[in-house]
Parts: structure tokens; sequence; C-alpha cells
């Protein structure tokens, strides 16, 4: 990662917590994991402090999880722009792909294979097998 950069938004947001990890990801309340080095790695710390900044703390159903997904990725997107970060349309969406994937593979019903659907509480519900 570039070191300007990084000591920039480490001393913008001094209340953060940075510690290295295995993959980049944001632990609430203020806590930033920090990833291998990549190459797009600023693009994903832009990210991941994209979900701190619009104030992610949980969420009950996956479309919740989607959702929040989506804000940090625009929310990154400003980022970038005062950051001077390469904002890559492809790297984004082929990263939002990833959740959409992993949602429809988690909505299919392991029983009858029909869509499922999650309640409020984040229940999975089969309409044929659990109604």
């Amino acid at each position: 990662m570039d070191k300007v950069l990084f000591d920039r938004i480490r001393n913008d947001y001094p209340e953060i917590r940075f510690r290295k990890g295995v993959k980049f990801l944001f632990r609430p309340p203020k806590t930033i994991v920090l990833g291998p080095e990549e190459e797009n790695d600023s693009l994903v710390l832009a990210h991941e402090l994209g979900h701190y900044l619009c104030g992610h703390q949980d969420f009950k159903t996956e479309i919740e999880r989607l959702k929040c997904e989506r804000q940090a990725w625009e929310k990154a997107r400003e980022l970038c722009e005062k950051y001077g970060i390469i904002y890559d349309e492809k790297i984004v969406e082929a990263e939002i792909d990833t959740y959409r994937d992993w949602l429809d593979k988690k909505s299919r019903c392991p029983k009858c294979g029909l869509t499922r659907f999650q309640t409020r509480e984040g229940k999975w519900c089969c309409p044929q097998c659990d109604l």
C-alpha cells in the first residue's frame, strides 16, 4: 500500500484503529483490518473506510448486507476523488457480484431448490418446505 496515502488517511481519521489481517475488512465500530498488499488495495481501503463513514454497525438480513456494501462503495467513490485513488467500476462491480452470487446460493432451499425469503429477523424460509 502506498505509505504516503495510508499516512494521510490515518492522520485524517485518528480515531480509527488499523491492524494487519488476512483480508481487508471493517470491524465496527472503529477498526479497519488491512489485508495483504494487492494491486487495488488503496481502492479496497477506501471501501472499508466507507463502511466506517456510513456508520455501518450490523445487519439482520442479507439484503441489508448488500445495501451496506453498495453504500460503502459509493462512499469509496468520494474518498477516491479526495485521495487521488483510481475508482475502477469493473473492480467494484466484480466485488459486489461476489455478494450477489453468494446471496443467490444462500437463498436456494437445500431441500427443494426453490428461492427462499428472509424474514426481518434474518431467518430463511422456503415457501414450499417451511409453510
